[in-house]
């Protein structure tokens, strides 16, 4: 069920898209309305974490002006920001009686943050209990959590909740998760977005990895722009309507001009997931991964999917073979992609 879907809208403020959703009152999962932005380039680079807003003036009349186009009935707002603005770590923690978890937490994640631990704004969760603590640590620089909350209030709306990309759009997929069909399979999510890939596998619904992978959308688009001499504009053209991955034919893709072009950042993708998977299941003593589920606005690169599950070996299924929505808005699965995240704030428990 989604968290005061009746009363609030969800904004994910991704460095190439800003994103908004408004569910449909005493609904389950029905979208009233939704709204997609571009933001000016360049304006937001998450990988700087410390001042990841590079035009704060442009990006808050963006979202102004997306938001008041909306016409929304509602003031909350919970807010997903990109994935790389976040640390996320996982602690081993002794079960001792009477023990402070979060002072415990602060003392083991301090070494391990780029900045004094006074700078962050920290959250953790039990997700394991068994003889030790396996808590997960969600860490953003208070600095960056004020201006994007200070942003959001000055336009009239109320901030609860500022969260990762991923653990947002991670609630899309809990029932599927969760599912005694899956109970023994290893499930990866990615998710794609502009300035990085969120990689992620499950077990029995439990988070076991999360990395996330500086390739996304943003790094395609710039090598074409570099290779061929062409705009910003131009190179996201090509990328919609031009010929990169062959859905049936490895042997052939070699001979695709575009793809050559971008294969040094494909490599680069499919290196990093294999390590990422090959680390879990090394560490946890399994012997493949299940599948592979897909969404982010890269995940709509044509065939990229097919690409992806050719080199790797591993099933993958688009998100919207997984997550069944309707929507007072006509809805294609490349908007369902984009929106994802959006969405999944809304269901939250």
């Amino acid at each position: 069920m989604a968290l005061n879907k009746k009363d609030a809208f969800a904004l994910d403020i991704g460095s190439c898209n800003v994103k908004a959703v408004k569910l449909a009152p005493e609904s389950e999962v029905v979208i009233e309305k939704f709204a997609v932005t571009r933001l000016p380039h360049e304006s937001i680079i998450s990988s700087f974490m410390e001042k990841p807003i590079i035009s704060p003036q442009a990006v808050a009349d963006t979202i102004a002006e997306m938001v008041e186009n909306m016409n929304l009935d509602c003031s909350d707002c919970l807010i997903a920001v990109p994935d790389l603005m976040v640390v996320v770590n996982w602690l081993s923690i002794p079960q001792k009686v009477g023990i402070d978890m979060r002072s415990t937490v602060r003392l083991k994640l301090e070494p391990l943050l780029p900045h004094e631990i006074d700078k962050w704004f920290i959250d953790h969760q039990v997700i394991d209990d068994s003889e030790k603590n396996n808590v997960i640590t969600e860490a953003i620089l208070q600095e960056t959590l004020l201006s994007v909350g200070g942003m959001i209030q000055e336009m009239g709306y109320n901030p609860l909740i500022i969260d990762g990309c991923f653990f947002n759009c991670l609630n899309l997929f809990h029932d599927y998760l969760v599912d005694p069909e899956n109970k023994d399979k290893n499930i990866a999510i990615l998710t794609m977005g502009n300035e990085s890939t969120t990689v992620s596998v499950f077990r029995e619904g439990v988070l076991k990895i999360m990395r996330s992978i500086s390739v996304g959308g943003g790094k395609f688009t710039k090598t074409l722009m570099s290779q061929l001499n062409v705009t910003l504009e131009e190179a996201e053209k090509l990328k919609r309507e031009g010929v990169f991955f062959l859905a049936d034919s490895l042997a052939e893709q070699n001979k695709v001009k575009n793809y050559n072009i971008i294969k040094p950042v494909f490599g680069e993708l499919i290196k990093e997931l294999y390590n990422s998977f090959d680390a879990y299941l090394a560490r946890f003593r399994e012997f493949k991964i299940n599948e592979i589920i897909m969404t982010g606005g890269t995940a709509n690169f044509r065939n990229v999917n097919l690409a992806i599950e050719q080199h790797l070996n591993i099933p993958i299924k688009k998100a919207e073979e997984i997550v069944q929505v309707e929507s007072f808005q006509e809805l294609t699965p490349d908007d369902f992609n984009v929106i994802s995240t959006a969405l999944g704030a809304l269901m939250r428990g």
